[in-house]
């Protein structure tokens, strides 16, 4: 058999990465999510808490495993690691009040920031308790059944003193399993709920600063076309360079909580789609309540993601539109710079055929001067007339001169 996979093992275990704890009837589960500081704080804790059940005398987690289930003081505690967050989630007695206890190892996460604090009140009951009803905020009660009427969830997604957002389930008629799904469904739809959101006041806060910067976007477009020497589209230019700093700095602080968000966003409605809950009448179901809230907020998430990819896309194309200007420009400069060395290289050529012309003339005429010397006695003793043999030698002396210093200055060159 040929050898395994190097990631056979680690695919196989996150099938199975977050078993279902089961829970008891009546029981009180809670559970407390943290977000890591920054990168990687979720793998140090992890360490830290692998090295917390060793010297507590617990079973400690397996290298890289994503949850570990211990319990401890009469509470079933669970540890999960996601990608930036924690959750620690613990089972308890009905009638356990107690909001921190110890010995779970919340002090491993006192650095990370705590988003979302929940717990799901598991009775033994076929249906939500009328007396329970008054204790909730009418305005935002949802009351619900699910598994075909078996069992009933009432909550008002307000937090307690305590600070946890309160479920009630009435699971009496659902069996172990399925009633330790429900209340593990619940949990996640307030931890997902709550994640996603977390953009939300980021963008929000960002966007008085894209804003100015989709303002300066548009000033610098309309300026394009005035712009008339180099010294203008020198200044567009360092404008349109600040400002595509300044939208890449947003979208490098951005862009990871906003696609967190949308991942977040679509657990949630895998989770609250399976959740499958009806309205009883008394109340509205989560999946309407939650779609009404939160699917707005991802909205918003993603326009603000929209302008920014906008704002960016009109930087790139007005610095390619005023790069292929000043290209224009400096090919018009070139040509231009062009005929000039071409129209001086003509001068410089007619020049240099006159001063040739000019040269040979000069040296022509002081060589007839010469050969008027030399000539005088042969003249004289043949009885040759002066003026009629100089006149007779010159065309020939100036082709021969013009001939020789012609190829002297071909030469040259």
């Amino acid at each position: 058999m040929s050898e395994d996979h190097p990631f056979r093992r680690e695919i196989h275990d996150e099938i199975h990465a977050r078993p279902i704890v089961l829970v008891g009837l009546p029981s009180r589960v809670r559970r407390l999510v943290f977000q890591q500081p920054g990168p990687g704080k979720v793998t140090s804790a992890f360490e830290a808490f692998r090295h917390f059940c060793e010297t507590e005398g617990l079973a400690p987690p397996q290298p890289y495993s994503r949850q570990h289930t211990f319990e401890r003081d009469g509470l079933i505690i669970s540890w999960e690691f996601h990608t930036e967050f924690i959750t620690i989630t613990w089972a308890a007695p009905l009638e356990n009040e107690e909001s921190e206890p110890k010995n779970i190892g919340l002090e491993l996460v006192d650095e990370f920031g705590l988003v979302s604090a929940s717990r799901v009140d598991v009775m033994d009951k076929p249906a939500i308790p009328k007396e329970l009803v008054p204790g909730f905020s009418q305005m935002s009660f949802c009351h619900a059944a699910v598994d075909d009427g078996k069992a009933e969830i009432a909550t008002d997604f307000s937090e307690d003193q305590d600070g946890f957002v309160r479920f009630e389930l009435a699971a009496k008629n659902l069996s172990d399993r399925r009633r330790a799904i429900l209340s593990r469904r619940l949990l996640e739809i307030e931890t997902y709920a709550k994640m996603a959101l977390l953009t939300l006041p980021m963008t929000r806060s960002a966007s008085g600063d894209l804003g100015a910067l989709e303002t300066s976007v548009s000033d610098c477009i309309r300026k394009l076309p005035d712009i008339s020497d180099i010294a203008a589209a020198k200044k567009a230019m360092d404008n349109l360079n600040t400002l595509s700093l300044k939208l890449g700095a947003l979208s490098e602080n951005l862009n990871y909580r906003i696609a967190a968000a949308q991942a977040y966003g679509t657990v949630l409605s895998e989770r609250l789609a399976a959740l499958r809950d009806v309205p009883t009448g008394t109340g509205s179901s989560l999946s309407q309540y939650l779609n009404n809230r939160v699917n707005p907020a991802i909205r918003t998430i993603v326009a603000f993601e929209k302008r920014l990819d906008i704002a960016t896309q009109k930087v790139a194309r007005a610095v390619a539109m005023l790069n292929a200007r000043n290209g224009l420009e400096l090919e018009i400069q070139n040509s231009e710079i062009l005929n000039t060395i071409s129209k001086t290289a003509h001068s410089q050529f007619q020049l240099q055929k006159t001063v040739e012309g000019l040269s040979a003339i000069a040296i022509s005429y002081y060589l007839i001067g010469i050969l008027s010397y030399a000539l005088a006695g042969p003249m004289q003793y043949f009885h040759w007339d002066k003026v009629w043999t100089l006149s007779i030698i010159a065309p020939f002396v100036f082709l021969i001169v013009y001939l020789v210093s012609r190829r002297f200055w071909h030469g040259a060159e």
